[in-house]
This record gives structure tokens, sequence and C-alpha cells, in this order.
């Protein structure tokens, strides 16, 4: 798998140099990345920010980049909402091959694809109590790729679903607190 992928570690925050001045940057995080992954998030925290000095040269991420949460092995394409964020040690930036695939159908085969689930499975047997993926692990994984233009069509189903299921979530939020409103109007504890 080494011929269509490059990994890229996130950065340890404890070796960045913080400032007192300069533009701050946002720390992506799980949340983001659940976001990106296309969960409708009810009451989303700020993100963590910090402002970095000239000597610091974090690992960033920008909009269309693949990123894995490396305990949970979640994978997702980073949204506009987060480009520029600084990517963290706990996650990954899986660089592929545009060529030879669509970055969309690498999440969908990565999420859904019994060749990527058996492997991942395979991944944890006989692995310590803290399971986490490594670089050397996602090398060693082996990818059946349809043609390109099976991918992106693939992928796009992928992005479709996961919207829809957005907007449901969505929904779902919303007609909650309308009926709680409605409900519980002029009660007060």
């Amino acid at each position: 798998m080494t011929a269509f992928f490059a990994y890229h570690n996130g950065t340890l925050l404890q070796r960045l140099t913080e400032a007192d001045q300069g533009v701050p940057s946002m720390v992506y995080d799980r949340q983001m990345l659940d976001k990106d992954a296309g969960e409708y998030i009810r009451d989303s925290d700020t993100p963590k920010t910090i402002t970095l000095g000239d000597a610091s040269d974090p690992k960033r991420i920008y909009e269309g980049n693949i990123v894995m949460q490396l305990m949970t092995e979640k994978c997702a394409i980073v949204s506009p909402d987060h480009t520029g964020a600084i990517l963290p040690y706990n996650f990954m930036h899986i660089e592929v091959d545009t060529d030879r695939i669509d970055p969309f159908y690498f999440v969908y085969w990565w999420d859904w694809s019994p060749e990527a689930l058996a492997q991942r499975h395979q991944m944890k047997q006989g692995s310590s109590s803290v399971q986490k993926i490594t670089a050397r692990q996602l090398q060693d994984l082996h990818i059946t790729l349809p043609p390109l233009d099976k991918q992106q069509r693939m992928g796009k189903v992928n992005e479709n679903r996961k919207r829809i299921q957005y907007l449901r979530q969505k929904r779902e939020t919303l007609m909650d607190q309308y009926l709680a409103q409605q409900f519980f109007k002029g009660e007060h504890v």
C-alpha cells in the first residue's frame, strides 16, 4: 500500500513553543473529526487554540486531507471549517496518490469494506491493551482498487449517505428541542 500512500504523524503539542503574540491556531480534536465524518454535534465545544512562536512548525491539515484518529481508527476528510488546524500526535494525515485513489473512496473503503474491516481486525489480534494503529500497520494494508471513475461514484454515494444521516440527526435534535420548548413553556425550576 505504500506506493499509493504517504503517512504524516501529527505534532506532539508539548514540543511546540507558545507565544504571547501571533495568530491563534485551532488544534484538531475528536469533535472536529466527528463533524468532518458527517456527524451532527448538538452542543459544540469551542476548539482549543494555541498561539505559536516562530520556531514552531506543527503539522497542519487542510480541506480535502484524510485524517485518522489512531486510537479509534476513525477516518474522515477535513472540511473547510478545519483547514489550517494543527494535527496533534494522536492523529495521522494520510496522503493518497489521487491519480489512483479517490480520497472519498478510501474513507468509504476504510469504514465499510469487508477487506479493510478484516485487516483492521487482524491488526488487533495479539496486541497490547492499548490498541493504536501505526503507520507500519497502514503500510502493510492491501487495498483492492476499482477503476478511478467507479471509486469516485462510490465515494460520492457515501458522502451523500453521510449527509442524509447528518440531516436526520439534526432534524431529530431540533424536533426534541422544539417539543421541550412547547411542552414546558412557562415552567421555571
